[in-house]
């Protein structure tokens, strides 16, 4: 039983360091982004906007409604 266990606790150990070593590695590269927060809100919020449209064009033509 202790084999088990230590099998369990030596995987979950190789999960964590590689999950801190991406997360490191994340915050060592900061993102080079010179836009303003604001013009990115509003980036992001058109993208959306977009998506939905398509997915409702995508089930409006799925279902045959026009």
């Amino acid at each position: 039983m202790f084999s088990l266990k230590s099998n369990l606790f030596f995987s979950m150990l190789l999960e964590a360091k590689d999950y801190a070593r991406k997360i490191n590695l994340r915050r060592s590269h900061p993102p080079n982004s010179e836009v303003s927060p604001r013009d990115r809100h509003r980036m992001y919020s058109e993208l959306r906007a977009a998506r939905e449209h398509v997915e409702l064009m995508n089930v409006l033509h799925r279902n045959r409604i026009f």
